[in-house]
């Protein structure tokens, strides 16, 4: 498990912001009740390697807003953003990229940091050059 950040930005009284753990994805449907998982409270979790976030924020003026869908995998070094999307008008994209990251197989090595890897080359007898 790697612990993440969840930084939910945006403003609440301009409509819905939200993250969102992405278990899985009903392909039929067009908006977000094809996104399944659990959502996360801002704050510290713990979260296994090449799971996938989404937040979910209302960008823009009080009169001109549009909610944005920010992607996220978590990888051993934390968050790494994936994508950005207009929830509204590109949830088809938005959706086809979540099937794309979940069908994705995780690499087990990704669960451990660089370092215990190098750890565990120079145990095996490897000789390896630590670059900077």
């Amino acid at each position: 498990m790697v612990k993440v950040y969840i930084k939910i930005g945006g403003d609440r009284r301009k409509g819905k912001c939200y993250a969102k753990l992405i278990t899985a994805v009903k392909p039929g449907i067009e908006n977000g009740y094809a996104l399944e998982g659990r959502f996360l409270r801002e704050g510290e979790h713990d979260l296994p390697p090449g799971a996938v976030v989404m937040i979910r924020e209302e960008r823009g003026s009080w009169k001109y807003h549009k909610p944005v869908a920010t992607l996220f995998q978590v990888t051993t070094q934390g968050l790494q953003e994936v994508g950005k999307y207009y929830y509204d008008t590109q949830f088809i994209s938005l959706r086809d990229k979540i099937l794309e990251l979940l069908e994705q197989q995780p690499n087990p090595l990704m669960a451990y940091s660089d370092e215990q890897l190098i750890e565990e080359l120079i145990r095996r007898g490897y000789k390896v050059e630590r670059v900077s």
